[in-house]
């Protein structure tokens, strides 16, 4: 009996994987970055789906006219480690304890208003638990019509899900838990056009873009501070329009698509830009930018599309990577762009991936930063910004030595050297910076846990026991001046 179960088991894990091979193949591969790419016909699309449950990378495969979805778990390396195929086509928003949560509306006539707020909860075969309404439109005196329906998980594991009738001067906070009860909810009267809400330490912001042209953005523009648990008015500053926010620490966020004449001087014009905002002091750090040689000079930023994806992701402070679409005016040149940055708003490096043509990329799902001081990308690519994706990326990049280039503006060095590789018993780190003073040496297994953290105080001859640590591969982070300059090492037997 254990003999049938444990083929069976095999038999299953075989046919999961052998799903792999006819959707993702892998196209190209350079020293940087290499491309797994997904063909889509009419009706199909890829998803990334909140993964709470386990560390790597989980993408939906959704196939409308087959009425079926695949969903796969990829490592860092995008290498399949699961995949599972469900016979009932329908979206996942978050995974969390072997439970699938996802939130859709239903319409009254030809798309003229809403009816219904649903909540979807699925087990970890797809098989529905219960499809919970948590409003009934009808009901309500306001008129919900061309919604906008976001929402994220909190630390408390509740959900925030935020409505608004697009273009009108009303927005809804629902509050809820993973069984469909709702916990508070608050309606807002503000001209919106764009949203976007992200969880501090002690607030919800709520940033609410309510302009009608570049002109107004003083005063049409809002960033709230709410109560976590009442969605009341604490504090509030004008003048911002935050879009794509991402925690970072406590008191430290990163926004997009910053505007505002009272805070950058510049009347009339609008700027997209990416900025480390301190939510204590309400200070502001632009990250500049650093052109790449030989680029042409009228590139511009591109996040269109992008506030509902998370394009911003980090492993540690001092290499946080964010990706968005870089193009000419006239779209006859187009890539995609990396940035990477610490919290001093200094750039590491910007790498752009280019694909000789001007189709558009845009960013599907956003972007997972990886313990090997690597991110991947999910990116669609089209014709243009507005036709149907023929394509569909899944792109790794590993910098490889690119943080540990040469400053652009002040002309400092930073590299190391980590060696033996494969090690036994030490593993040595010598140590190149200009002002060097002290640094630290991190090791992560390939679960992405914190095995071992020294000092390292000398430029050269830093010695690292790791004879009590288990054979295999880790990863190792160190911090040099400000940036974090990351590695594999094997500790052998």
């Amino acid at each position: 009996m254990k003999k049938k179960s444990l083929l069976l088991v095999l038999l299953t894990i075989v046919i999961r994987l052998s799903c792999n091979a006819q959707v993702f193949e892998q196209i190209y591969q350079n020293d940087k970055y290499k491309i797994n790419e997904l063909k889509l016909e009419n009706h199909e699309m890829i998803n990334v789906i909140n993964n709470y449950d386990d560390q790597g990378l989980y993408i939906q495969y959704i196939n409308f006219n087959k009425d079926s979805s695949l969903n796969y778990l990829f490592d860092d390396e995008l290498n399949v480690v699961e995949v599972d195929k469900f016979s009932v086509l329908f979206g996942v928003d978050y995974k969390l304890n072997n439970k699938m949560y996802s939130f859709s509306t239903s319409f009254i006539g030809n798309y003229d208003y809403y009816e219904n707020l649903f909540m979807y909860r699925r087990d970890s075969l797809g098989s529905l638990i219960s499809r919970d309404t948590l409003i009934h439109f009808q009901g309500d005196t306001i008129k919900w019509a061309g919604l906008m329906l976001r929402s994220i998980m909190l630390d408390d594991k509740n959900f925030i899900v935020l409505l608004s009738s697009k273009n009108s001067e009303f927005a809804k906070l629902i509050k809820v838990d993973t069984m469909a009860n709702i916990l508070y909810e608050k309606t807002f009267y503000h001209q919106n056009f764009d949203l976007d809400l992200c969880e501090m330490k002690d607030n919800l912001l709520f940033a609410i873009n309510g302009a009608p042209s570049v002109t107004r953005f003083k005063d049409d523009c809002s960033l709230y501070y709410l109560n976590k648990e009442t969605f009341e008015i604490e504090d509030s500053i004008k003048g911002y329009y935050p879009a794509n926010m991402t925690r970072i620490n406590d008191s430290i966020l990163v926004f997009t698509f910053f505007f505002g004449q009272d805070i950058i001087g510049q009347t009339g014009d609008s700027v997209s830009s990416i900025n480390l905002f301190n939510v204590n002091s309400k200070s502001l750090i632009n990250v500049e930018p650093v052109l790449i040689e030989g680029v042409e000079d009228d590139i511009f930023i591109d996040f269109y599309g992008t506030e509902t994806k998370r394009i911003i992701d980090f492993v540690n402070t001092d290499s946080i990577y964010i990706c968005y679409y870089a193009s000419n005016w006239d779209w006859s040149y187009g890539a995609l762009e990396l940035r990477n940055f610490n919290l001093n708003g200094d750039t590491n490096f910007v790498y752009r991936i280019s694909f000789q043509d001007s189709s558009f990329k845009n960013i599907r799902g956003g972007i997972k930063a990886t313990q090997d001081g690597g991110v991947i990308i999910a990116a669609y690519s089209s014709q243009s910004g507005f036709s149907r994706p023929y394509n569909a990326w899944l792109i790794k990049f590993n910098p490889k030595g690119l943080i540990s280039l040469t400053n652009i503006e002040t002309g400092d060095k930073e590299s190391i050297k980590v060696y033996p590789n494969p090690a036994k018993d030490y593993i040595y780190v010598d140590i190149e910076a200009s002002n060097f003073k002290q640094s630290d040496i991190e090791l992560f297994d390939m679960q992405g846990r914190l095995i071992k953290k020294e000092k390292l105080k000398s430029k050269l001859g830093n010695r690292i026991n790791v004879s009590n640590l288990n054979a295999g591969a880790y990863t190792y982070n160190v911090s040099v001046n400000g940036k974090t300059i990351s590695g594999k090492v094997i500790i052998g037997n």
